[in-house]
């Protein structure tokens, strides 16, 4: 009866009752994956916790200044300036609403693991056209151990947005390059976003990228010049160039600030660690690490491993992108493995990744990517409609129990942050440590690190006493000097800083030193140091908004003309 008037309704009714079935699919996986964060009133993992609390906390006049004084120490670290904002503003706005940190970092989670769900199924259901497929993919991508370690253990922020964008990204790039649709706009709008999220996961899938590509158009090109078929190669690279050139409009306004201070001095880079030690060992880490599904063992987890498996002996029957996808997926594990020989990498560039085992976010996704073919594939050629409702729940089920049991374990192995510990929140973030975190700082740092690390005000050499008041904008000291000289404060130097002494505005005295110095006369003053954008970083705004502007009018423009074509056709 039930299947006879599923067959009367319409297409779009159908289409409505789908989408509506999923999405309260994956709001009730969403509820189950965020609810001990919402029951226990904490926060899971404490890895880079304080970091992120402190960059969450730095936005409260993030549209003035991206250095906030009352984070890192108060000694003006500009974090804003080399970590994108935008993508995790919205958690700061939660954190305004609700009134509370600790809730807003969690109800931005919830929303995330949603979106994710919803960008997973809507992205690749564009690819396969199969919901069953598309629902099995967004639930073993979202529910991954590699995703639920970055949230619940690691605490990494950027990269956990940076895996929700990651099948945006390759769904639209394949469709792309396959010619089944030409989404440069929707690829480039999710590179900027990965761009403003995580840098090292904008690397990473940049060469995943490029290497998917080269593998591609070689076999395409092979494949046309053996059969003798014309090949437009170049409307793929004019649709690629626009979505490039797009990518860098958007995110012009978080690449040219931080150029700008890299020119303005040398500082240094993100830490660099031994790649050797940090990749994973092969037994103990990656396969042991799997099979007991431990989150800290940075692996990809039992319900991946054992989809990994059904692929291996089933890669005959699986599709040409099921094989690639499989093929991609093994060898990101090799990587992620010390089976690399990652000591010959070591002293290049390619060190800045500091931990192998970060590709097994990439991992993980082409093997919920190349499973999912195949299941869909399966179910197409295979059993009655009930058949293929009961395999594509036992499959979804999967992923989902083993996932909740390991969160729920993984409780009584990671600290948390609880509600009552709010106040705690409040006295953490601004004292933590002036060298946390050590990347992009001036390399002649060192020679004057005590004036940093004990908050000295010295007048030619000499310290002195002082009073002092701290906003989120401003540091303002008051000083008596014995004599004329120079002023050294304790406040990082970078290109944008405004120093006002007694209502004058006053230029730095040394450009060479590290920290905020200027000449004083002798006397009483009052010294108010402050930062603002500089004139590149306001002009690369304007650019980004124009480039969602332009972004905006050309979406509007192509769907006129797809109303236009699809009246004419009417007719």
């Amino acid at each position: 009866m039930k299947t006879k008037v599923f067959d009367q309704l319409s297409h779009k009714e159908r289409k409505i009752l789908e989408i509506s079935f999923f999405l309260l699919l994956y709001m009730i996986c969403t509820i189950g994956y965020t609810f001990f964060s919402f029951r226990s009133n904490a926060i899971q993992g404490i890895d880079d916790l304080n970091f992120h609390l402190g960059r969450v906390r730095g936005m409260e006049d993030i549209i003035k200044s991206p250095i906030n004084f009352k984070t890192f120490g108060a000694v003006g670290y500009p974090i804003n300036l080399f970590y994108g904002w935008i993508t995790i503003y919205p958690m700061y706005l939660l954190t305004k609403v609700f009134g509370q940190l600790v809730m807003g970092y969690n109800i931005y989670f919830f929303l995330l693991t949603f979106a994710t769900f919803i960008i997973c199924h809507f992205s690749f259901d564009k690819v396969i056209k199969n919901s069953f497929g598309s629902c099995l993919f967004s639930l073993c991508y979202t529910m991954s151990t590699y995703r639920s370690m970055d949230i619940y253990s690691r605490a990494a922020v950027g990269e956990s947005i940076s895996l929700s964008l990651i099948p945006l990204i390759f769904c639209s790039f394949y469709l792309l390059i396959t010619k089944k649709n030409h989404p440069w706009k929707t690829l480039a709008v999710s590179m900027s976003l990965l761009i403003y999220s995580h840098v090292l996961s904008t690397i990473l899938a940049s060469a995943y990228l490029f290497v998917i590509f080269s593998i591609y158009m070689s076999y395409k090109i092979y494949y046309q010049i053996k059969n003798k078929i014309e090949f437009d190669f170049l409307e793929i690279v004019k649709n690629l160039f626009k979505a490039v050139m797009m990518t860098l409009l958007l995110s012009c306004f978080f690449y040219l600030p931080m150029f700008e201070q890299f020119r303005f001095q040398s500082l240094s880079l993100p830490q660099i660690y031994s790649l050797d030690s940090t990749a994973l060992l092969f037994g103990t880490q990656l396969i042991e690490g799997a099979l007991n599904n431990d989150f800290q063992s940075r692996s990809i987890g039992i319900v991946l491993f054992v989809f990994l498996i059904i692929l291996f002996f089933k890669f005959k029957e699986i599709d040409l992108l099921a094989k690639l996808s499989f093929l991609i997926a093994c060898f990101s594990l090799f990587l992620s493995t010390n089976l690399f020989p990652w000591s010959i990498l070591q002293k290049t560039k390619l060190n800045i990744i500091q931990f192998p085992w970060r590709v097994n976010g990439f991992s993980s996704f082409f093997i919920a990517i190349a499973f999912s073919i195949f299941i869909s594939s399966y179910i197409i050629a295979h059993g009655a409609w009930i058949k293929k409702g009961l395999i594509a729940l036992a499959a979804g089920i999967f992923p989902c129990t083993i996932n909740y049991a390991s969160i729920v374990n993984l409780r009584h192995d990671v600290a948390t942050l609880p509600y009552s510990e709010e106040v705690v929140i409040e006295n953490i973030i601004p004292k933590i440590p002036p060298r946390h975190p050590p990347d992009y700082l001036a390399k002649n740092l060192h020679s004057k690190i005590n004036i940093i690390s004990e908050k000295q005000l010295v007048i030619n050499g000499n310290k002195v006493n002082y009073d002092h008041k701290t906003s989120a904008t401003t540091i303002q000291y008051d000083v008596n000097s014995p004599k004329s000289g120079i002023v050294e404060v304790p406040i990082y130097k970078y290109k944008g800083y405004k120093i006002m002494v007694d209502g004058q505005r006053v230029p730095l005295y040394d450009q060479a030193s590290p920290i905020i110095n200027f000449k004083v006369d002798s006397g009483p003053h009052h010294i108010v140091v402050g930062y603002e954008y500089t004139k590149l970083a306001k002009l690369s705004a304007l650019i980004s908004v124009a480039g969602v502007f332009i972004l905006i009018i050309l979406s509007i423009y192509d769907l006129l003309k797809r109303y236009r074509l699809k009246s004419r056709n009417s007719v």
